[in-house]
C-alpha cells in the first residue's frame, strides 16, 4: 500500500527543502485574493486600511472550514463581516454570493481552455493551443446568440435563466459599487491572478518530486483538477480534486506514488499555511478559532446580533 499511497512522513522526507519558501509564497497568493475582492466590492463601504481586516477574517473562516468537522467557515465569515464592519445580513450574502459566482466563473473558464489539451493527450502543444481558442471563441458565439436572440433556448431553461439572472442583478444593486465594470473586471484580474498561483503552485510541487511539465499541459492538469473538487462541493475539494490530479498525472507518465504525493503534498501546503493565518487572523480578531462550542454559539445568533461586540 505504502507504494501507492505514500505516508505523511514520506512526503515530507521527500520535500526539496529549496522549493518550501517559494511554495509558502505562491499558496499566500490564494489567502489574499479572495480578501482583495471583497474589498473591491464593498468600495466606499469601508474606510481605508481595512483590508488586513478582511484578511484576518477570510485566513481565519478558511482554517476553520478546512479543520473542524462542522460547516461553520461560511457561517462564520458572514458573522464576522457583518459584526466588524456593520453590515446588514442581504449586503454580507450578496457580497459572497457575487464573489462566489466570480470565482467559480473564472475557474471554468480556465478549466475550458484546457479542454482540448485533456481531450487530445498527445496533441502537440500548437493544436491544443489552437483548439482551445477555438473553444472559447466558439463559446463566445454561443454565448452572443443566446443574448440576442432567447428564444432559441427552451422556455424552461429561459425561466430559470431569467430568475438567476434576476437574483445576479440583486445582488449587483446590493453592492452597488460592483456594478461598475472597471471593479467587476479588477476582480476577474484578480480571480486569474489566483488561478495563475495555483498553476505555478503544481509546476513547483512537480519540481519538488523531481518531475515536469509542458505549460499547457500543467495549465489544463492544474485548471481540470481544481475546478472538479470545486464541482464536487467538498470542503478542499476534498475527493473530486484528488482522483482528477492523479489520474491526468499518471495519464502524463508521473508515477502513481508521486501522482498521490503531489496531491497531498498540495493539501499539506494549504491546511500549513491555514493553521498559521488562522491563529495570526484569530488572534488579532480576539476569538479562539479552536472553539467549536462557542463558534456555533456565535453563528447561531448572526440572525439577531448584528452589532459589532466582543467575539468568543
Amino acid at each position: 500500500m505504502e507504494d501507492v499511497f505514500p505516508s505523511v512522513a514520506t512526503i515530507i522526507d521527500r520535500f526539496d527543502a529549496a522549493w518550501l519558501l517559494p511554495l509558502a509564497i505562491i499558496v499566500l497568493i490564494h489567502y489574499f485574493a479572495e480578501p482583495a475582492r471583497w474589498r473591491i466590492y464593498l468600495g466606499k463601504k469601508l474606510p481605508k486600511g481595512n483590508y488586513l481586516c478582511l484578511f484576518h477574517i477570510f485566513s481565519v473562516t478558511a482554517m476553520v472550514g478546512y479543520m473542524l468537522p462542522a460547516k461553520l467557515g461560511l457561517p462564520l465569515r458572514i458573522v464576522l463581516l457583518r459584526r466588524q464592519f456593520d453590515l446588514a445580513l442581504a449586503n454580507t450574502v450578496a457580497l459572497l454570493a457575487f464573489d462566489g459566482t466570480v470565482y467559480y466563473a473564472g475557474w471554468a473558464a480556465a478549466a475550458l481552455l484546457g479542454i482540448p489539451w485533456l481531450v487530445g493527450l498527445g496533441w502537440t502543444e500548437q493544436k491544443a493551443i489552437l483548439s482551445a481558442g477555438i473553444l472559447l471563441l466558439f463559446s463566445i458565439v454561443i454565448g452572443v446568440a443566446i443574448y440576442r436572440y432567447p428564444q432559441i433556448v427552451p422556455i424552461g431553461l429561459r425561466l430559470r435563466m431569467r430568475a438567476l439572472m434576476e437574483r445576479f442583478r440583486i445582488g449587483l444593486d446590493t453592492i452597488s459599487h460592483a456594478t461598475s465594470w472597471t471593479a467587476i473586471l479588477a476582480s476577474l484580474a484578480i480571480t486569474g491572478a489566483d488561478i495563475m498561483s495555483h498553476v505555478v503552485r503544481h509546476g513547483v510541487l512537480l519540481a519538488m518530486f523531481g518531475h515536469a511539465l509542458a505549460w499547457p499541459a500543467l495549465f489544463a492538469t492544474s485548471t481540470a483538477s481544481i475546478f472538479f473538487g470545486l464541482i464536487s462541493l467538498m470542503p478542499m475539494g476534498l475527493g473530486g480534486y484528488d482522483l482528477a490530479i492523479v489520474l491526468l498525472l499518471t495519464q502524463q507518465g508521473i508515477p502513481a506514488t508521486d501522482a498521490v504525493a503531489i496531491a497531498l503534498a498540495n493539501r499539506l501546503a494549504n491546511v500549513a499555511v491555514g493553521i498559521f493565518l488562522g491563529i495570526v487572523g484569530g488572534t488579532n480578531l480576539g476569538m479562539n478559532a479552536f472553539n467549536r462550542r462557542a463558534l456555533v454559539k456565535l453563528t447561531s445568533q448572526q440572525a439577531t446580533d448584528p452589532g459589532k461586540q466582543d467575539l468568543l
